[in-house]
């Protein structure tokens, strides 16, 4: 299945998942809620080609990525950097929530969805992966 559908969604597909992606945003904490108006939050089909490359993985392996420079590690040589940018990637979620019969579960990618904001949130707090494995997400 992964090959077939490699860098492939359907026009159902991407209105479900963002159709979700809008209830988990208000199933969130108030405090995740309120980061995320200052945070933007880039909602596309797959990581591009030099992401993958840089992070050593496939289109189907990435669910999200935070761009940016964590406020506790930010110095005056920071002022003009990239701003900060939560990445979520539909392409590697709808896959991760796909049964064997190519059908969507809707419950898994709502939690999935869910757990990768909340995952690049702790990395925009800092965190690394090790420290958020260990908090679960």
């Amino acid at each position: 299945m992964r090959q077939s559908r490699h860098n492939r969604i359907t026009r159902l597909e991407r209105a479900l998942f963002d159709r979700l992606f809008k209830q988990v945003l208000h199933t969130l904490p108030a405090a995740a809620r309120d980061l995320l108006k200052t945070i933007p939050v880039a909602v596309d089909d797959y990581a591009s080609t030099e992401i993958q490359s840089e992070m050593q993985v496939d289109s189907d392996e990435l669910f999200g990525l935070y761009t940016g420079t964590p406020p506790v590690e930010r110095s005056i040589e920071h002022v003009g950097a990239l701003e900060d940018v939560i990445h979520i990637y539909r392409l590697a979620l709808l896959l991760d929530a796909s049964t064997r019969t190519g059908r969507i579960n809707q419950a898994r990618l709502r939690r999935q969805i869910r757990t990768t904001l909340l995952h690049e949130l702790g990395h925009y707090h800092g965190f690394d992966e090790d420290e958020l494995d260990r908090l679960g997400y």
